[in-house]
């Protein structure tokens, strides 16, 4: 829905609904895209860039996008950059890719460092933790990103499997509800992964959705309180 909104030049509606995605999965591939299109399109051209372009540095099948950011990068600066810069995010999820974990996450730790408010780099940081079987660290980084969005969906997934082990069955369940809430094609997924992928389309029925815009009339605030926590503001 927000790619279609977006098609239509209805940036507001669309920026919602990608912002939407980017509170439960903030490193969301088509909603970062998305929010970089409408970032340069909308004229912002004195916002920062940050987490929306980084998708146009990282995969190649974008070098559209990636060269019309460059000239976005002109208009702003006066002289477009010679060359794709590749950030640390970038550089990170291309060692992930490798499954070179811990070279990943050196990059993230590094890239938090420099930028400490990229939930989209906690998410994957949390991941590499999990893979690679650092579970500590894990926990603590799930813990620290569910603090600004409690719905954060792979947040909640790896929390759903370390804490059994822990001792923590209560609190891994409530994880585990909020995961099935946002996909419910986890609950036949196997506890192992971090995605329910493999299981059948069709295995699930839900509600059709019956989406209406924000009411921001009689004085109610059109800011949610996860996009604040994202840096947007949406007012």
């Amino acid at each position: 829905m927000g790619k279609a909104l977006l098609e239509t030049r209805q940036y507001t509606d669309a920026a919602d609904l990608f912002q939407r995605v980017l509170s439960s999965t903030p490193d969301d591939f088509i909603s970062q895209v998305g929010m970089s299109i409408i970032r340069e399109d909308g004229g912002a051209l004195d916002a920062p860039f940050g987490i929306w372009n980084e998708p146009l540095k990282f995969n190649p099948i974008m070098l559209p996008y990636r060269m019309s950011c460059d000239v976005c990068y002109g208009r702003r600066d006066g002289v477009e950059p010679p060359k794709v810069r590749l950030t640390r995010g970038a550089l990170a999820r291309m060692y992930a890719k490798g499954n070179l974990y811990q070279q990943a996450i050196a990059e993230l730790r590094a890239g938090l460092m420099e930028e400490p408010t990229r939930v989209d780099l906690q998410v994957v940081l949390a991941r590499m933790y999990f893979l690679s079987r650092q579970r500590i660290e894990a926990v603590d980084t799930c813990s620290a990103l569910l603090k600004k969005l409690p719905y954060c969906m792979e947040a909640n997934r790896i929390l759903s499997i370390i804490l059994p082990e822990t001792g923590r069955k209560a609190d891994a369940q409530i994880y585990l509800q909020r995961v099935q809430e946002l996909d419910p094609y986890m609950i036949h997924a196997d506890p192992e992964t971090v995605t329910s992928d493999a299981v059948p389309e069709k295995i699930i029925m839900i509600e059709r959705l019956d989406y209406q815009k924000t009411d921001t009339s009689a004085g109610r605030s059109s800011q949610p309180a996860w996009a604040a926590s994202l840096g947007v503001n949406m007012k």
